[in-house]
């Protein structure tokens, strides 16, 4: 059964390693109000792409509806459950949301 052989795994201890932001993180900026913070993976190539704009629901409410149905949109090509399944089969997700300060 697999969850026998699962449980036969033997545990190693976890070795964390902590990003010092002042020395592993490269800040660029790019223009006026437009930067970019990026730190490497030295373990794998997985990363996370976060894009933010500096305007939120505090000056723009209907931002949090926006948020909500970007999230439930397809493309003119696929609708939204074939666009999911899409971004599924190259191992990557979007989302969106809504905060006072930022639109992500």
């Amino acid at each position: 059964m697999f969850a026998d052989k699962f449980n036969q795994i033997p545990e190693n201890e976890l070795k964390l390693q902590f990003i010092e932001f002042d020395k592993d993180v490269t800040y660029s900026k790019i223009s006026n109000n437009i930067h970019i913070y990026h730190s490497n993976n030295p373990i794998n190539s997985i990363f996370n792409l976060k894009l933010e704009y500096g305007i939120g629901t505090l000056k723009d409410p209907s931002l949090e509806q926006t948020a909500e149905i970007l999230n439930l949109f397809g493309t003119h090509q696929y609708t939204f459950n074939e666009f999911k399944s899409k971004l599924q089969e190259i191992g990557t997700t979007i989302s969106f949301g809504s905060g006072a300060d930022y639109f992500t």
